[in-house]
């Protein structure tokens, strides 16, 4: 490769010297024939001409050349200007509630939550939102249906005041699901129905929907509602359990999905957390939240394996019980050290 690479260098370097000569005699017979037909003043007035096209074409090029730096000193100040300016700490609580989900976000004086366990996860999870002096939750978001990511909600709903409730478009006829379907209605609490391009402000934080991307029919885990959080420079993604079609059909509708923590997909289990997603988050930390000796086996080896190689640090709730995450929008500092170091 490397010696088919300098024979084509050679080439190119013939072939410039070769056309730098064909230009040099070009020149030269046509001064000859200047002066044949017009004498020295002749040759001077083509001298002039020649002088006035490069001076021209110089111009030309360094008006270009400016064009250019100001097109792209306003794509830096336009790219500056995404940053959005922030003022305080934001602060992620990944709660241990076992074999189970959940995440506590507060900005300023302003919070929201992220699935809240099993049902007898929510009396607890409700005291430790209100140890934070928290009474009221912006946002409220039940990632799909299954027990172990809603089964707290009807509990916390039912004690803390909600500003709206975001749920995916896919409902499951169970008793824990229709207990928070009773809690909402009941508290006239405002749903949306969880689609890409739904955007919030939590305090000087930004939150975006990124999924789900479309039906997934009886696929509840693919349904999980998805969200990238972002403050300052800093950046979060979180989604629930959506597994690997799902994760590729986010990485395919081109939403930004870097960031600098990746909250493990399904407990991290190896249905999700692919390399397509990996690789367009990109993270430099995972948070696994699941249950010490749990029977599914989560997380599972080949996972930590592939964090490993990308030198992504990890935070276990079941080895290392609730981890919190501090970010100035800059910098994120954590309330332990990354588990296995």
């Amino acid at each position: 490769m490397k010696r088919e690479t300098l024979r084509k260098r050679k080439h190119r370097h013939k072939m410039r010297l070769r056309g730098i000569m064909v230009f040099g005699l070009a020149v030269m017979l046509s001064f000859t024939v200047e002066y044949i037909t017009g004498g020295p003043a002749r040759i001077q007035h083509t001298l002039d001409m020649f002088q006035n096209g490069i001076r021209e074409t110089a111009l030309e090029g360094i008006e270009r050349l400016e064009a250019v730096l100001e097109q792209g000193e306003g794509r830096a100040e336009e790219a500056q200007k995404t940053v959005r300016a922030v003022d305080g700490i934001l602060m992620v609580h990944f709660l241990d509630v076992g074999q189970a989900d959940c995440i506590l976000i507060q900005e300023g004086s302003e919070a929201m939550l992220i699935d809240a366990g099993n049902q007898e996860n929510g009396e607890e999870i409700v005291e430790y939102i209100r140890a934070q002096g928290i009474e009221r939750l912006e946002y409220v978001i039940g990632t799909h249906p299954h027990a172990d990511h809603i089964g707290g909600l009807a509990a916390v709903l039912e004690e803390l005041n909600a500003g709206e409730v975001l749920l995916p478009g896919k409902a499951q006829t169970t008793a824990v699901y229709e207990e928070l379907l009773d809690v909402i209605e009941e508290k006239a609490f405002p749903v949306t129905l969880a689609e890409p391009g739904l955007s919030y402000t939590l305090g000087d934080a930004v939150v975006s929907v990124i999924a789900p991307v479309k039906d997934y029919g009886e696929e509840l885990n693919n349904w999980s509602v998805g969200i990238r959080l972002v403050f300052g420079r800093n950046s979060f993604v979180f989604t629930g359990d959506a597994q690997e079609e799902a994760e590729k059909d986010m990485v395919e509708s081109n939403v930004v999905l870097r960031a600098d923590v990746w909250k493990a997909a399904h407990h991290g289990s190896d249905t999700s957390n692919s390399a397509a997603m990996l690789d367009a988050v990109s993270p430099s930390f995972a948070v696994i939240s699941c249950g010490k000796n749990n029977s599914y086996g989560h997380p599972n080896a080949s996972v930590l394996e592939a964090f490993r190689q990308r030198g992504i640090q990890v935070f276990r709730t079941d080895e290392q019980g609730t981890v919190i995450a501090w970010s100035d929008g800059t910098n994120i500092t954590w309330s332990c050290e990354p588990y296995g170091l």
